[in-house]
């Protein structure tokens, strides 16, 4: 990632991070920051892209068979509980986990795809 864009050409609401941390801020928020010295231009900030996660219970089950089937049951086990489970069950635990990750307190997310971002203010 050797891109890079300046700091006082973003967009006053571009999405900004840096690696492990735990917030993002917007350039504008960024920009002020700096001037009041809350922050220095050392830190490497990069545009970031907002993610969504979303539940896949089909992708849940599969793993919670493989993770069982490593607990030494007894051969063919996995093959018995993948036969035991139709599109139907699928969808009802779907709906549930749709349901419970509905709002974007565990589903919202940040990467740092962007280009690097220097601070020119």
């Amino acid at each position: 990632m050797s891109e890079s864009i300046k700091l006082s050409v973003l967009a006053a609401d571009t999405i900004l991070g840096y690696e492990d941390a735990r917030y993002t801020l917007t350039a504008e928020e960024l920009r002020q920051k700096l001037a009041d010295g809350e922050y220095t231009s050392e830190i490497t900030w990069y545009v970031a892209t907002g993610r969504q996660w979303a539940p896949d219970a089909k992708k849940m089950v599969e793993q919670y068979i493989e993770n069982e089937n490593n607990n030494d049951l007894y051969e063919g086990w996995d093959a018995r509980a993948y036969k035991c489970m139709k599109p139907e069950h699928y969808e009802r635990i779907q709906i549930i986990m749709d349901e419970a990750f509905k709002s974007t307190y565990a589903t919202q997310y940040w990467t740092l795809e962007g280009p690097i971002v220097e601070i020119d203010v």
